[in-house]
């Protein structure tokens, strides 16, 4: 059976392919594969400077998916639930909060 690209990309690919394969899933709207692999950069110590404006991207985008789907819990303690306390993930964290609010 054949892996899902995604999976291949975190088991085996560079951290550069990664970054590439997140823009890509967020281009296609599939946000949260996106996000994990943005994740998973951030827990590979990636430099996170790169990628800082598609994570606030991801993370406004994943915000309105949630806020359509009736989520009416607090926004930040959403964000919070996503990226935990990984401060690289704290652009995503802002993108989620201000996503939530429109």
């Amino acid at each position: 059976m054949h892996q899902h690209l995604a999976d291949f990309a975190i088991e085996k690919g560079s951290d550069n392919f990664i970054s590439f394969l997140a823009d890509y899933f967020y281009q296609k709207k599939e946000i949260e594969k996106s996000f994990n692999l943005y994740k998973t950069l951030a827990e590979h110590q990636y430099d996170i400077k790169y990628v800082k404006t598609k994570l606030y991207k991801v993370g406004f985008a994943l915000a309105k998916i949630d806020k359509a789907e009736g989520k009416i819990e607090d926004a930040r303690e959403l964000a919070e639930r996503y990226a935990g306390d990984d401060k690289n993930l704290n652009k995503f964290k802002r993108g989620y909060i201000k996503g939530f609010k429109k």
